[in-house]
This record gives C-alpha cells, structure tokens and sequence, in this order.
C-alpha cells in the first residue's frame, strides 16, 4: 500500500488539481523514460495517482485516463519497463498516429491522446467532479543523479 505526501493541492471549481513530483512517490528515484522492469517508476505514479484518487472519493471504485503528448508517448514506448509490458500485454497495441504502440489500458489507467498538456496527467472524473493529478517531473533527469 502507499502513501503519498500531497504537497500542492489546488481546487478550481468543481476540478482538483494534485501535482505529484518525483520526491512525493515512494522509492522514485528516474525519470519516466529511464524507468525499468525492475525499477517500474511509472507504475510506481500511477500506483500513485490511484491512491490519491481514491482518497478523494472516498471510494475504491475509481476509473482513470492518463493523457499524453505525441511527444511523451515516444519517450515511454522506449522506455525499458513499456517495452516488456507490451511483450507480456495480452491486449493490441494501438498505434498513437505513427509514433509507436502503446496499449490501450497501461496499468489499470486508459491511455489518452491530449496535444495540449504540459505533463502527463492522469484524469478521473466521477458525476460532476474531476481530479487532475499530474506529474510535472516525470521526464526530467533527477538533479541529485550521477547520470
């Protein structure tokens, strides 16, 4: 089970914004596209994500999309964790306009196409209610890394 530190939390209507950075997750340590089999960074987020969804319903039953850029699909198609996901995915891979495969479902959350994010985000809505949790450092090199 996780917990997560939920730093900066923001309400805007009837949407709440959380930002998870890499130091709110535990034992994250790469970014996204380093991320290995072993390591698994990115199941690790949205692991993550889903317990702060959760705890915003008040509600195990929770249903999310993890929206990317064109740009962020590339980077996690090549990443080593995606790769022997895809391998093992009994699902087909759907092609995102020519930038490789991903599945349709990546670890419980529905992968989404949204040109005009920033970052990934992974968006659950539940009747008039929306939360955003999204990772701002999800691709950038850790600073106290070696690498």
């Amino acid at each position: 089970m996780f917990t997560v530190s939920m730093p900066c939390k923001e309400v805007v209507m009837s949407a709440t914004v959380i930002v998870l950075k890499r130091c709110d997750i535990p034992n994250a340590s790469k970014p996204w596209d380093a991320s290995t089999t072993y390591r698994m960074e990115i199941k690790r987020a949205l692991a993550a994500a889903y317990c702060a969804i959760r705890s915003e319903y008040s509600d195990p039953d929770v249903s999310m999309e993890l929206h990317l850029t064109p740009a962020m699909m590339n980077l996690l198609a090549d990443s080593q964790e995606i790769v022997d996901y895809c391998r093992g995915c009994k699902e087909p891979l759907v092609p995102m306009r020519g930038l490789g495969g991903l599945p349709r479902n990546l670890y419980g959350c529905r992968v989404k196409y949204s040109p005009g994010i920033s970052c990934p985000t992974v968006v659950s809505r539940k009747g008039k209610k929306t939360v955003d949790i999204q990772f701002p450092d999800a691709f950038e090199p850790c600073p106290l890394s070696s690498n």
